[in-house]
């Protein structure tokens, strides 16, 4: 069975490769942002656990791809349900961390050619972006993911790998002590903050 954004009506005729819209898809352990280059915010926030079509099978782990299958069945569900595009008509330009590895971010570009027939894909580093993002190309970047947490020094929009300083110490992380600290002083406080992270409460 065709992928479901392959089932989605063709936009004609086709533009010049150039002239194609870019979507932006940043690849996150908890979350999957995606939108169109230019505008101001994401078009969606994609969880990246819980997707029936994955079985539960949770694609990322630390900004780094685990699962290519569910990595793919995330995306499609993004450019399908969230963006509602042809992905032949559209261009890519796609996070990878600093600290993937080639062969991983050769596989991304693979996975976007082929099985979503792409026409154009560019990957750069977070960092990269969130710098231009403020109008900058020097400076240093502090990123703080549900994973792990980074910092890098960029120069002239270059980041420099010598500088990358990565702990695991990040956004699940953070809230897992928040939520013992509070369930040690507000039982309460603590059910709720579990109910708002999307746990379950226990039953009085």
């Amino acid at each position: 069975r065709a992928p479901a954004h392959a089932r989605l009506p063709p936009h004609e005729p086709s533009p010049p490769i150039m002239e194609r819209p870019a979507i932006a898809l940043d690849n996150g352990s908890s979350t999957i942002k995606i939108g169109f280059c230019g505008e101001e915010a994401p078009r969606a926030l994609v969880p990246t656990s819980g997707l029936e079509e994955a079985a539960g099978v949770a694609p990322l782990g630390g900004g780094v791809v685990q699962d290519w299958e569910a990595m793919e069945v995330y995306w499609d569900h993004a450019f399908t349900h969230h963006l509602r595009v042809n992905t032949e008509q559209c261009n890519v330009i796609l996070t990878a961390h600093l600290w993937e590895t080639k062969l991983n971010k050769e596989r991304l570009a693979q996975s976007l050619f082929e099985s979503f027939a792409v026409p154009g894909v560019y990957l750069s580093s977070p960092p990269v972006f969130e710098l231009y993002a403020s109008g900058r190309e020097n400076g240093v970047v502090l990123g703080c993911g549900g994973d792990c947490t980074y910092a890098v020094l960029l120069h002239e929009g270059l980041p420099d790998p010598r500088t990358l300083m990565r702990g695991s110490v990040a956004g699940a992380a953070l809230t897992a002590h928040t939520g013992r600290q509070l369930s040690l002083s507000c039982p309460a406080a603590a059910e709720a903050a579990k109910v708002a992270a999307g746990g379950v409460a226990a039953q009085p």
